[in-house]
């Protein structure tokens, strides 16, 4: 804990992102624990912020690459029978595949790193990807770091 107390904030975001990073790849690294105890090293306002945004690029730069993944397994014809059911009801909806993606990033509700392969899988656009995702994990990360202050405010 000592290191943590004289670590700078660039130290705090680039941990983030590094962590974050991680968390995208291994389900069961929490990036939602990592983000809260690392905002209750941030102080201000606008170190809380760019810490949800560390960890927001960190966690779209690994999403990014399972999209990437998930492009490259439509090869298998294995996978295009599992997500033959998927392809069928987000054929020409194309509002509804973002509506699941941005819900997701954003709920995690179904789990967004499966929803980032079946995204690539399923040929949603990239940067209509990377663009949901980003405000979803965005819009997660800033609730997290300041629902803390604002139950504090509400309990005082």
């Amino acid at each position: 804990m000592e290191l943590w107390r004289h670590a700078t904030p660039f130290q705090i975001f680039a941990w983030c992102y590094l962590l974050a990073l991680a968390s995208a790849f291994i389900p069961w690294l929490n990036s939602e624990v990592i983000v809260l105890s690392l905002a209750a090293l941030t102080p201000t306002l606008a170190g809380q912020v760019t810490l949800a945004l560390a960890a927001t690029v960190g966690q779209m730069t690994g999403k990014s690459t399972l999209y990437c993944a998930g492009r490259r397994l439509v090869k298998f014809p294995w996978l295009l029978r599992t997500t033959g059911c998927w392809r069928q009801k987000l054929a020409g909806r194309k509002l509804g595949g973002m509506a699941l993606l941005i819900l997701s990033s954003t709920l995690g509700i179904p789990p967004f790193y499966a929803v980032s392969v079946v995204a690539g899988s399923l040929g949603i656009g990239f940067r209509s990807f990377v663009a949901a995702g980003t405000c979803g994990r965005f819009l997660h990360y800033v609730a997290l770091v300041f629902a803390p202050r604002l139950l504090w405010q509400l309990f005082r």
